[in-house]
């Protein structure tokens, strides 16, 4: 493997930008009518609440929250095709009958005590 430089950034400067995408995802959703939560996005099969769950998957594992058990044995499904995706399943699927508000009250809960 060639030598490359090394990237430094400082986590502060990490932190302010993560900080203002997730203000930015829930000015975004914020009064998000319910219909368009599950309006399809640029990601296949995915609408916007799977998106946000996604999200909520990924920062609760970074959390050290347990993924919710499947409904399905989700590594049987052919789109998901590592650990990474039967993480992101598990927690789309878990939260797929959820109201658009509820996924974003969770969202600010968990991005919330992140910022902590």
């Amino acid at each position: 493997m060639a030598d490359r430089p090394l990237t430094k950034v400082d986590k502060s400067d990490v932190l302010v930008g993560l900080f203002g995408v997730w203000d930015d995802i829930d000015k975004l959703l914020e009064g998000l009518p319910e219909d368009d939560w599950l309006a399809p996005t640029s990601l296949p099969g995915w609408d916007v609440k799977a998106v946000v769950s996604h999200i909520i998957g990924t920062e609760s594992f970074l959390s050290g929250i347990a993924q919710p058990e499947p409904d399905v044995d989700v590594k049987a499904l052919g789109h998901v095709r590592n650990d990474i995706g039967v993480l992101n399943e598990c927690w789309v699927r878990h939260l797929s009958g959820e109201p658009g508000p509820s996924v974003l009250k969770r969202f600010r809960e968990l991005t919330g005590n992140r910022r902590v």
